[in-house]
């Protein structure tokens, strides 16, 4: 009997332990969600808000959470600030503090999101908590400001906001978040195939290895794609803003400076002109873009005389949409009317009759 009550009261011990460090870890916290893209490859100093202004667009969000603690916290503030980083190396610059009024947290309260708008407007009693003060702000006579004022641009680096909870002198919570600056400007073609013209140079490369070159890295956005590639073909007699106005025969978003078709997705088609372009995409608050001037180049023919006059003397009753499908068959070459072999001479005779009306084409099959 004495065994059993000591095992019970070893139970209630492990039960009482288990309580006590779930209740424990339930404690105010702090969420400090910056909502600028983790990488901007466009955007203005405005947009940052880098010197507390409060205006342009929302940078951040701070949510505070005391709904599973039955504490009563008392001589809150936050502290906010913007550093600034330099890509050509050197230490991090601040370019903004401040601190928000005193303020406390009772027991279950859930504070709604407080955006920096918001936050950023002094003593804005319409919110949970506000800013206060200003501790610091960079001079308007600091080269780095002209600079940023100046240009209205960030130069390549990183910006970290960074804000802290505090229980009077000490730090509850410090949540940091750094994104990166890449100026971009520019996406230009390299091959195949050159600056549009009426008459594109000759590519022989029957699947072509696309490539541009750009300021914008290649993988600078992760998951998603840095650029997109469109490829456009013409048909017969249109000029190069006539075949760009249409659909693209192939189009695919790549990370890389490069693209070449998969096998199986398009075949070019021997003496087609096509016209391609690359579009970069640049991101701030919103995602634009940046697109190349259009290359085209002319697919190389196959030596085969005999195939091109078949196909010559058909190019006076079919257009290059019938025609483009036998393009890939390239070979020996056997003219058949009624069965009968004919010659080339009587082909063109056969032709011309059509043109005069004497005969119609009913149907046409490719096989």
């Amino acid at each position: 009997m004495n065994r059993i009550l000591r095992f019970l009261q070893c139970r209630v011990i492990i039960l009482l332990i288990v309580v006590s460090f779930t209740r424990s870890v339930s404690a105010l916290s702090m969420q400090f969600l910056v909502t600028m893209p983790p990488v901007i490859t466009k955007g203005t100093v405005t947009e940052f808000d880098l010197f507390g202004d409060g205006t342009g667009s929302q940078v951040f969000i701070v949510i505070l959470d005391n709904s599973t603690d039955l504490k009563h916290y008392q001589g809150l503030t936050l502290w906010y600030r913007v550093d600034y980083i330099p890509g050509s190396g050197g230490g991090k610059k601040k370019l903004y503090e401040g601190v928000s009024y005193t303020f406390a947290m009772a027991p279950r309260e859930k504070v709604p999101p407080v955006s920096s708008k918001d936050f950023l407007k002094k003593n804005n009693h319409l919110v949970k908590v506000s800013l206060s003060k200003t501790i610091y702000k960079l001079p308007d006579t600091d080269p780095l400001k002209v600079q940023f004022l100046t240009s209205q641009k960030i130069p390549d680096g990183k910006v970290r906001y960074t804000m802290k909870l505090r229980c009077g002198f000490k730090d509850e919570e410090v949540q940091t978040s750094d994104h990166s600056i890449v100026n971009s400007s520019t996406v230009e073609l390299i091959t195949p195939g050159a600056a549009a013209s009426g008459n594109p140079p000759t590519e022989f490369n029957t699947n072509p290895l696309f490539i541009w070159t750009s300021d914008l890295p290649p993988n600078i956005y992760g998951n998603d794609d840095v650029y997109r590639i469109r490829i456009y073909k013409a048909r017969s007699g249109q000029s190069m803003a006539q075949a760009m106005s249409g659909a693209p025969v192939h189009e695919a978003g790549t990370k890389d400076a490069q693209y070449q078709i998969p096998q199986g997705k398009y075949r070019f088609i021997p003496g087609a002109v096509y016209y391609w372009e690359v579009i970069g995409f640049v991101k701030g608050v919103n995602t634009t873009e940046i697109k190349s001037s259009p290359f085209g180049f002319r697919m190389a023919k196959p030596i085969n005389p005999a195939f091109w006059e078949v196909v010559n003397a058909l190019r006076q009753i079919y257009d290059e949409e019938v025609l483009e499908k036998i393009y890939d068959y390239d070979a020996e070459v056997t003219i058949r009317k009624n069965g009968r072999v004919i010659d080339i001479q009587e082909l063109r005779k056969l032709v011309q009759q059509i043109r005069s009306g004497a005969y119609s084409i009913q149907s046409t099959q490719v096989d």
